[in-house]
């Protein structure tokens, strides 16, 4: 007789419900299942073990505490033991690298540890590499060998879930400090570059899934379904069937969700497939974990900001949307917006930049909504998410669903929108929140908005709309067709970097990197008394920058008629704007001068115009800034925020 692997010492079970303890045992014997205290037997179970060798014995759940219990199984001469049981709050975690990532790789985690071991956080991982699986992946496996360990244990405690460890540490602590501890744990069953299909049943991924994973590339088609799982690490249903189905019997309060990055494309449908799969991956890991007439929630993070294309196109907003809807129609399921947290990178896993290092951020943000959801805390069970547009004379009028609580922002400003007209080009938004609910967004070259996208775009982390504790979910309003709305730093005076993926050398790499860089003779710097760019000439003759087309950044500038701009300068000035263009085979650059007009007089602005007669195939990799300041009373010229003109009528 064998119990399966999560049945085993150390365990956390949820308080209160009922377990089905699992295993293996002779075909038609009787298994008898024992929660004992000490000697004193508190519950027991019979069943009969099936023709296939499998038992499931159902164990009533004690409530929760740090009395420790023990679990005797015997079937007829055999017995097994398992010892320090607690019960308690438990929850499963699955998703892909970023839910797996460990503590070790944190930069404070000697803190976070410390602060941890004063608490009982118990949790469960698999000891089998996810590549060397034994069972083929389209049969469910009956068991896959695993081990609990605890927040006591500092090793094994480094080698466990930074999110989820963090999202356990904020229930731990809330419960302390209500005065009623108790233990928490999880179960990680998280596998780095995995996709959502992977996570899903084949009942599933073949039934009304198949079409959506058709249309997306994402379908494993029935010729392709051999081997094991090293072979077919992407395919549908293999994680599932792997680290899912193993742990059946377990009952858990509910899930955490932190997945999306193998799921991304530049097109809506994506937003409709990763939604509809989400509701499945609910329905079906409630009926495996929840109780029967309990709430399950599924507390979803979205994506961290990061370049899944290098275009420009919208694909991450896509994965994020679709789980903002999802938790629109459905209050089990929640979405949880992490992409204000601070752009760092490990040095460490791999050095993947793909991993932010704000797993504890992330972590502590899921435990809120935790807390929200299942143990009546206070804030948002789901971050408020758009519920129409409305059209307004010059602007559209947005309104959102906030659950009672009321819109805000950081920062001076509103940032984070794009709005377009009917072409479908986008620009920068000018936003102001106008009720407790709504915002209003326009564009001063745009009289006729059609639509608006709020933190939508791949590298996109300036979004600063808030409700409650929580960033307002991503949106587009246009709902149909693929959305271009590449981020554009270099056209806001105040700033001067932005994090982006540079490639090279033994290792690619993603920190801030400058967003304008000065010319030969010019060091520039923020001037925020002006609240522009301010430009130093070595010579007192000329001065200048250039910014440069990055990946998922394309200088665009042949979809817009023209650039404004502002400078702070005497009407003597030259300006002229360079263009590098990459039109086909050949490389060449175009000179622009721009008009100038004065702002008025006294002001010392310079108001500048700089045409754009481009085509689709001049393909713009750098702009250069230039000013002829020869006749200027000081050797310097500030430049404020950059506007562009959107081209009217169709693009081809």
């Amino acid at each position: 007789m064998k119990l399966n692997s999560v049945y085993s010492d150390g365990a956390l079970l949820l308080c209160c419900a009922v377990t089905d303890v699992r295993g293996t045992a002779e075909p038609g014997k009787t298994v008898r299942a024992e929660l004992k205290q000490g000697r004193r037997t508190v519950r027991f179970a019979e069943a009969v073990c099936g023709s296939d060798g499998h038992f499931s014995v159902p164990i009533q759940g004690e409530p929760a505490s740090f009395d420790e219990y023990s679990l005797e199984v015997t079937c007829g001469d055999e017995r097994v033991t398992v010892s320090n049981i607690l019960f308690g709050e438990l929850w499963l975690t699955a998703g892909q690298s970023n839910m797996a990532m460990p503590n070790w790789t944190m930069e404070n985690r000697e803190e976070f540890l410390d602060t941890a071991a004063k608490h009982c956080i118990r949790f469960y991982k698999f000891t089998t590499a996810c590549d060397s699986f034994e069972n083929p992946p389209f049969t469910e496996a009956y068991d896959t060998p695993g081990k609990w360990s605890g927040s006591y244990d500092r090793e094994g405690a480094k080698n466990a879930s930074a999110a989820a460890c963090a999202a356990c540490l904020v229930l731990a602590e809330r419960f302390e400090s209500e005065g009623c501890p108790i233990p928490v744990g999880f179960v990680d069953t998280s596998i780095g570059a995995t996709s959502i299909e992977t996570w899903l049943p084949l009942s599933v991924t073949d039934g009304e899934m198949k079409e959506y994973l058709i249309k997306t590339g994402h379908y494993t088609y029935p010729d392709k379904r051999a081997g094991d799982c090293r072979d077919h690490y992407d395919h549908n249903s293999v994680f599932f069937n792997s680290v899912i189905a193993p742990l059946g019997g377990l009952k858990t309060r509910g899930m955490l969700w932190y997945q999306g990055e193998g799921n991304t494309g530049a097109d809506p449908v994506f937003r409709e497939c990763y939604k509809q799969a989400v509701f499945c991956l609910h329905r079906e890991y409630r009926a495996r974990f929840g109780e029967p007439d309990g709430k399950f929630p599924l507390i979803c993070s979205l994506l961290y900001p990061w370049i899944y294309g290098d275009d420009g196109m919208v694909r991450m907003g896509y994965v994020n949307e679709g789980i903002s809807d999802a938790a629109a129609e459905n209050g089990e399921i929640s979405a949880v917006p992490i992409h204000d947290l601070p752009a760092k990178w490990s040095y460490y896993y791999d050095y993947n930049p793909i991993h932010p290092t704000n797993k504890y951020g992330c972590g502590e943000r899921l435990g809120e909504v935790m807390l929200a959801v299942s143990y009546g805390g206070e804030g948002m069970s789901s971050a408020a998410h758009i519920r129409k547009c409305v059209r307004k004379k010059g602007a559209l009028e947005l309104h959102f669903s906030t659950c009672g609580e009321k819109l805000y922002h950081t920062g001076d400003r509103l940032n984070g929108f794009f709005i377009a007209a009917k072409n479908g080009v986008y620009v920068p938004a000018d936003a102001v929140i106008i009720s407790r609910t709504a915002v209003r967004v326009s564009a001063e070259h745009i009289p006729t908005p059609s639509a608006v996208c709020y933190q939508m775009s791949d590298l996109q982390n300036d979004g600063n709309l808030f409700c409650g504790n929580l960033p307002v979910a991503p949106f587009a309003t246009e709902r149909d067709k693929p959305v271009f709305a590449p981020i554009k730093p270099w056209l806001f005076a105040g700033r001067d970097s932005q994090f982006t993926l540079i490639e090279g050398g033994p290792k690619a790499n993603a920190f801030c990197y400058p967003v304008r860089f000065p010319l030969p003779g010019t060091s520039l710097c923020h001037d925020p008394a002006y609240r522009a760019v301010r430009l130093l000439s070595a010579d007192a003759k000329s001065c200048g920058f250039y910014v440069k087309a990055q990946k998922a950044m394309p200088l665009d500038l042949h979809r817009y008629s023209a650039m404004k701009f502002d400078i702070y300068a005497r009407p003597e000035i030259g300006v002229t704007v360079k263009l590098t263009l990459n039109s086909g085979d050949a490389i060449k650059e175009k000179l622009i001068k721009a008009d100038l007009s004065d702002a008025g007089e006294g002001t010392g602005i310079i108001c500048c115009t700089v045409p754009l007669h481009l085509k689709a195939a001049d393909t713009v990799t750098k702009a250069e800034f230039l000013f002829d300041i020869e006749n200027q009373s000081y050797p310097t010229v500030a430049i404020g925020d950059i506007a562009l003109v959107p081209k009217r009528g169709r693009l081809l």
